[in-house]
């Protein structure tokens, strides 16, 4: 997806770019109300693939395919004066 407003939330559909090349994003859980990290899991290594998006802090595997995001934005800049 090209042209992304920074602060902006975007269906889930539309993080493709973030799923092709593992980005870290934004993603908004309804279940949780709140904006969490999460990065695309193609879950490669099971003999049925089911891809979902991995949030952190999420207890198991289960947990994070179950309440799926429903929005996305990219994640901020880091702040100028970091080291």
């Amino acid at each position: 997806m090209t042209n992304i407003t920074p602060g902006k939330a975007y269906p889930i559909e539309t993080a493709t770019d973030a799923m092709a090349s593992g980005a870290r994003i934004l993603v908004w859980v309804p279940e949780k109300k709140e904006w969490c990290v999460a990065t695309w899991n193609r879950d490669l290594y099971v003999n049925k693939p089911r891809p979902y998006w991995d949030m952190e802090g999420f207890p198991n595997k289960s947990w994070n395919r179950d309440r799926q995001p429903t929005r996305w934005m990219p994640m901020p800049p880091a702040p100028e004066d970091a080291q």
